[in-house]
């Protein structure tokens, strides 16, 4: 029986200088095998060679790097504070938007009550569901709980797209 070879692509929105994912995924599976692991440390040494397949895939000039880094740093800080609701559950304070052409960050509050900002962030729900459903999927043995997620986001799919449907409407 003859092994399916497997395709790779992108993610959405990602970026590589090489423009190849089976290039990608061979040379991290070069790694793992090799180094018994594949980790972002072990990534990053086998990429410091100017000659390393992955190595133009990295900022290797520290001040632009260190730049990044920060910046990397601030979205942690930012995406990681909580606010506390009347249901005593923690939420995010401050959601990523859109505001023009830039990617801002606006608290809960603002979002909430922004009927573009909110249409965004329930979008934003949207995508994560699916994410998680298509994850879950690869697990055969928790199809009970895809199902469970697919039911969710049907539930989230039906509140959310009236809602765009009626501001996309114009005002009479």
């Amino acid at each position: 029986m003859t092994k399916k070879k497997k395709h790779y692509q992108f993610a959405i929105g990602a970026v590589y200088k090489c423009g190849d994912p089976e290039l990608v995924v061979d040379e991290l599976e070069r790694i793992r095998k090799e180094r018994g692991q594949l980790t972002k440390e072990v990534v990053v040494e086998e990429a410091t060679p100017k000659r390393a397949i992955l190595h133009d895939e990295f900022e290797w000039d520290d001040t632009e790097a260190a730049k990044k880094y920060r910046l990397q740093q601030a979205s942690y800080i930012i995406k990681n504070v909580r606010v506390i609701m009347p249901n005593n559950e923690p939420v995010r304070q401050y959601v990523s938007v859109t505001s023009g052409d830039d990617r801002i960050y606006e608290s809960i509050d603002v979002v909430m009550k922004d009927p573009d900002y909110r249409q965004e962030a329930l979008e934003q729900v949207m995508d994560y569901l699916t994410a998680a459903q298509r994850k879950l999927q690869a697990f055969q043995d928790l199809m009970e709980q895809v199902t469970a997620v697919s039911k969710a986001i049907e539930v989230v799919a039906k509140a959310i797209r009236p809602a765009a449907i009626a501001s996309a409407q114009p005002a009479a």
